[in-house]
């Protein structure tokens, strides 16, 4: 199994509606794209004052890393990159792990 988190910086003043339509379009995307096993949205709580503002991560966990990279590449992916998410964020960190 493969965690796959994506944390962004996002931009100041963003309105709440665009990060309503990035959920609801990576939803979409685990309808059309095969191997996300589960998928998770969330904002920083800021508990420890340690997230240098990354206020914004989405989870997915895949099967395998085949089925990851399946997902980075695909046309669908990269549409939801370019529509909903570079036009919202400062800057972006990805991590991923095997379990």
């Amino acid at each position: 199994m493969i965690n796959h988190y994506v944390l962004f910086k996002l931009k100041k003043d963003l309105p709440r509606k665009r990060l309503e339509e990035l959920e609801a379009n990576m939803k979409n995307l685990s309808k059309e794209i095969a191997g996300i096993d589960s998928m998770a949205f969330g904002e920083s709580i800021n508990h420890e004052q340690k997230d240098q503002e990354f206020k914004y991560c989405i989870s997915m966990i895949f099967t395998d890393l085949e089925l990851l990279d399946n997902y980075v590449s695909h046309e669908k992916h990269k549409e939801v990159v370019e529509k909903y998410i570079a036009p919202i964020i400062e800057d972006v960190l990805v991590f991923d792990y095997e379990i």
